[in-house]
Order: structure tokens, then sequence, then C-alpha cells
């Protein structure tokens, strides 16, 4: 598949043939979750049909700005088959570098007869947002056999470091749990959707007490929690629109101190909180929006040691923390874009030891 995404047309090679379109001085603008980017793909099949036709959703724009397109691939020597590309946000303009993925190679092709005109295939293709920002969801028709009625298939995926904003319409959204007071006794930190935040000191189903953290209109939402200063109750981590992150050390229902760790426009964003090196005080994981990831070694507010894990563009990501060894440090748990799984033990800043758990395109995933 060749494809050029921008302000110019899209060459999609498809079996029907392709016909080229002029490009337009006014592309459409297509919307998906909270962005709206300018796309232009004009490709006319054998019959004049746009394919893929705009006003489906063959394309879908997560909360990063990160572009997917899925399509259907045949040739004389191809059953038809589904697959999907895309580009991130960091990508180089008009291409879809992305690996190229396919979600099932076909086993047949439509023959019959369908006693009148039959509907033209890949009708029922469609990409769409998932509402945690980040997951696609993509369906099209495939065949198993050589038939005339086909088989449907879906598929959900993610581009690496993705961090999804949360669009609930819910009036008010539980966010964190954690213990703030440190009695021993959870306690829940609620956001609204129009930004205000609250926390609620709880003793078992009764409302010890309540406080609001922020009003509405700051631009900042709760991201995170842990204990960055080993004090025993939960400290919260606020994330800008604008890419700011921060910290607060909290006193119950009261802020005792905080601090901003980044600033605008950086491109990280905190994934995970954990114990990576066993101290008693809670550390971070950020993710790059090329896919990088790194570790903070946290002493309160304080940065005290810092590493690269991985690089761009490697296809994995960070799907939780967790101390699977017992040794009273962090570890992480990863999963591919191709589904491969694997479990990282982790000693501070470095990776002790690497197992992998399932193969790629096995249909299992970690539970949330």
């Amino acid at each position: 598949m060749n494809a050029t995404i921008g302000r110019v047309a899209a060459i999609v090679s498809l079996s029907a043939g392709v016909l080229l379109a002029a490009p337009q001085s006014q592309p459409p603008q297509f919307g998906a979750a909270n962005r709206t980017v300018a796309v232009y793909a004009t490709v006319t099949g054998a019959r004049g049909r746009l394919v893929p036709d705009l006003t489906r959703e063959d394309f879908a724009v997560d909360d990063n700005g990160n572009m997917a397109l899925g399509y259907s691939v045949s040739s004389s020597s191809v059953n038809p088959g589904i697959r999907y590309a895309g580009r991130l946000v960091g990508d180089p303009l008009n291409q879809l570098p992305q690996q190229e993925f396919v979600v099932i190679n076909g086993l047949g092709t439509q023959v019959g007869n369908c006693g009148g005109p039959c509907e033209q295939y890949t009708d029922q293709s469609a990409m769409t947002l998932d509402p945690d920002g980040c997951t696609f969801w993509y369906t099209n028709e495939y065949l198993t056999s050589n038939s005339l009625n086909w088989d449907t298939k879906i598929v959900a995926f993610k581009f690496p470091g993705c961090v999804g904003q949360s669009n609930s319409a819910q009036s008010s959204l539980l966010r964190l749990r954690g213990d703030l007071n440190a009695d021993s006794k959870s306690d829940i930190i609620w956001q609204h959707p129009d930004g205000s935040s609250a926390a609620w000191l709880m003793d078992g189903l009764n409302l010890g007490s309540a406080g609001g953290l922020l009003g509405p209109g700051t631009g900042w939402t709760i991201k995170n929690r842990g204990d960055f200063n080993g004090d025993g109750k939960t400290d919260i981590v606020w994330q800008h629109t604008d890419g700011s992150t921060a910290i607060w050390l909290m006193n119950g229902l009261n802020l005792s101190n905080g601090a901003v760790l980044l600033g605008p426009g950086t491109g990280w964003s905190v994934r995970q909180v954990g114990d990576f090196n066993g101290d008693g005080k809670s550390d971070i994981i950020w993710v790059h929006l090329d896919g990088s990831i790194a570790v903070w070694l946290m002493n309160g507010l304080n940065l005290s040691d810092a590493g690269i894990l991985q690089g761009s563009g490697t296809g994995w990501s960070i799907n939780r923390t967790g101390d699977f060894n017992g040794d009273s440090r962090s570890d992480l748990l990863l999963q591919h874009s191709d589904g491969r799984t694997a479990l990282w033990l982790m000693n501070g800043l470095s990776v002790s030891s690497v197992g992998n758990l399932l193969g790629s395109a096995t249909g299992w995933h970690p539970a949330p």
C-alpha cells in the first residue's frame, strides 16, 4: 500500500484498479476524539465509487494525534484480507510509516450467484475510536472459503505511548483510590467532566469528610497517584492540557507541598507509578509520544535518579506495574502492538531479567 496523507491525494493499491484524483485546496476535515485533522484520501474503484468513502470511519485519530487506516487487500494471487497501517503524530508528513499489520489473511474469494446485483465487497468496513482515547476498533469483511457469504472480523489496537483524555459523560467520574489520611482505609478521589476534582475520606460505607481539590476550568486532571514521600499518605499526580505534569503531596484533604515536574510541550506523560528501588517511595514511569519509556526515581518532589528503558519505535508499551518476584521492587508488564506480552523484572533503573509470556496474535491480553 502506498499512501499520501495531508493536503494531497492518497494512492491506495486496490484490486479494483486505481484512478488518482487531483489534489484539492480545501481537504475534508476528519474529526475523531478531541482532535480534528485535515485528511484528503480520494481513490476511485472500477465503478467510480470513492474508496474509502470518507463519510464512513475508515480513518480514526486518537487523542494524541496518531492516525490509523484500515483497508482490504487482494490480487489475482491473494485472497481478500484485512490490514491496517498508520502514522504517529511526530512521523514525517505525507507518509504512513508505521508497520502495516495483517489482521487476517483471507482463505477464499467471493463466488456464486447473488440472484441479482451483488453487494459491493467491504461495504461494512469501519474504523472508530474507543472512549479511552487510544484504542482503535476496526471491522471489515473476509472469506474463510470460496463462497458467496463473507465473515466479519473485529480487531482492537492502539499505538504505543498513547495517553487518552477522559471524555466521560457521567456527572462524576471515580478517578482514583488511595489512603489520603493514612488510617489504613481507602479513600476516593473524584473527577468531574468540567475539570473539578474532590476527595472523600471513607470509613467503611460512611463518608468521614470531604473537600474540593480543584475547581472547573483549570486544565489540570488527575493522572495517577502514589506515596512519593513515604509518609503512608496517598499523593496525586496531575497533568495539564498543555502537557505539564505536577505532584501534590497530600495530608488528608490538604495539600502539604507541590511542584511542577515537567513543563508544557515535552511530549512526555506519566504512564505508571511504582516503587522501583524498594525505598518505600513512589517512582514514575514516563512514556513519550514516540514510544520511548523512561523511569524517574523520586524522593518526595525531588528527582534522585533517572534513566531511559526503551527508545522510540519498538512497538512495546507498558500495560501495568507489579511486584512479580516479591523483592519489594515494582516490575513492568509490557505488551507489543502485535499482541506479544513480556515481563521485565526491575532493579531500580535496570532491567534485571526479561521473560516472554505470550506470542503474537493469541487474542489474549492482560485484564484491567
